[in-house]
């Protein structure tokens, strides 16, 4: 309203009157198109939040002015079999949802997994696999194709021994791989012959697995001696079927046949 300059009386009365809202971080408020005095002051209300992927904020029912804007907060990670994400303690909003993520594989002697560089939770775990067995000395083992960790090491091992020329070897049950392979060796000589038939060759059974080897013809020096195994050679004489008389038998071989004909006569 105004007042007369002549009689003092109060004349235009009317409301303050604005379109136009005013505002702070907090406040509303108007400036009257008439008189320019401020009108209408009161704090920024609303009951609803309103977000986007990052922030929250609120839009005041009576301006329209946004309020209370700030980032999404939450400390703690949820999580599924392969993504994390927050809710925000404020507005409910969920946030930061993303795939769990770490370069590292962590692993023990059966399964490998990872755990997330942002969140800290365990994701991809399974078994260590490969299709192919390493193997170094007396062991073999197998290297993961996800993670990289060796599995599986164990001794080679296997009851069947197997042969080949002058040598034996095993192959592991398990990998499949030769081991123990060495040259057979006996320090004892054998010979063939009996109660029918001179003694005509010898050769030795391998102390490890048993296979006949060294097989030859005796190769006789002039005293009659075997160079070899030591067998006497046997010379037709008075006492044989040929009138020759049978040489006693040395320390240096075995023979099968003279050994059972001396059993029979005992």
């Amino acid at each position: 309203w105004k007042y007369c300059e002549v009689c003092g009386g109060e004349f235009g009365i009317a409301e303050h009157a604005s379109e136009t809202w005013l505002t702070d971080g907090q406040y509303h408020w108007k400036v009257c198109d008439t008189c320019d005095t401020e009108f209408g002051r009161a704090r920024h209300a609303a009951d609803e939040w309103q977000h986007d992927g990052s922030a929250h904020w609120m839009v005041c029912e009576t301006c329209g002015a946004e309020f209370d804007r700030t980032e999404h907060s939450s400390e703690v990670w949820l999580t599924d079999g392969a993504n994390h994400w927050k809710i925000c303690t404020v507005c409910g909003t969920e946030f930061g949802r993303a795939a769990h993520s770490s370069a590292t594989w962590l692993s023990d002697g059966e399964s490998h997994w990872k755990e997330c560089d942002v969140c800290g939770t365990e994701f991809d775990r399974g078994e260590h696999t490969s299709d192919e067995w390493l193997h170094d000395g007396g062991e073999h083992y197998k290297v993961c194709d996800v993670c990289g960790t060796e599995f599986d090491r164990g001794e080679h091992t296997s009851d069947e021994w197997l042969h080949d020329g002058n040598e034996h070897y095993k192959v592991c049950d398990v990998c499949e791989a030769e081991f123990d392979r060495a040259a057979h060796t006996s320090e004892t000589w054998l010979t063939d012959g009996g109660e029918t038939a001179p003694s005509t060759q010898h050769y030795k059974v391998c102390d490890v697995c048993g296979t006949e080897f060294d097989r030859a013809e005796h190769t006789y020096g002039a005293d009659g001696v075997c160079t070899a195994c030591g067998h006497i050679q046997e010379v037709p004489g008075a006492g044989g079927e040929e009138g020759g008389e049978a040489l006693p038998p040395t320390t240096g071989g075995t023979d099968e046949g003279e050994a059972e004909g001396a059993d029979d006569a005992a």
